[in-house]
């Protein structure tokens, strides 16, 4: 009679922990993908973290590990993919403001990125099209050139390479 209710009594114990255990990561998956889909990427990677303890326990039912395995790859691939957007758009906003270092410093974070992107399972072509972002990115800005002129283009030499138009012609086209 005792080894029954012994048994009995850790099949109730099994049956609350999986439960529990299941409203837990089920409530982590849930904050992790707001984290994701806000660009907030440290916090869906604590989340994700978070997760991966829960389902360390070998006594939870395979079927509740891979469920939440599979939720942890959305996750992340949905987290990388909207983050590394973010990052591009800041990038191009930076490479139009002439902040320079700005770019440069989103476009480090942009490659570090990419490849946990990836390996979360983000596409081939997701990764062409960050390449291309990236490569117009850094064609994007207003050259300009030092107001001490250049080796190619001295100071003297700016100055005097087109007379001043608006000199030349009145205020209705016609030279003066």
């Amino acid at each position: 009679m005792t080894g029954n209710r012994d048994n009995i009594q850790k099949a109730q114990e099994l049956e609350r922990l999986v439960e529990q255990t299941r409203k837990r990561v089920d409530q982590l998956v849930a904050d992790g993908m707001k984290y994701a889909q806000t660009g907030q990427i440290s916090s869906m990677e604590r989340s994700v973290t978070n997760i991966q303890i829960f389902i360390k326990n070998p006594k939870l039912p395979r079927d509740l590990i891979h469920d939440a395995q599979r939720s942890i790859v959305k996750m992340e691939k949905e987290g990388y993919i909207f983050y590394i957007d973010d990052l591009l758009a800041k990038a191009r906003d930076a490479a139009q403001d002439q902040r320079l270092k700005q770019k440069q410093a989103i476009l480090t974070m942009v490659k570090e990125y990419l490849p946990k992107a990836m390996k979360a399972g983000a596409s081939e072509e997701f990764r062409h099209s960050v390449e291309r972002r990236v490569e117009l990115i850094n064609l994007t800005g207003n050259p300009t050139a030092p107001e001490t002129g250049s080796r190619a283009k001295p100071m003297d030499k700016l100055r005097s390479l087109l007379p001043n138009r608006a000199k030349l012609f009145g205020g209705d086209g016609t030279e003066s």
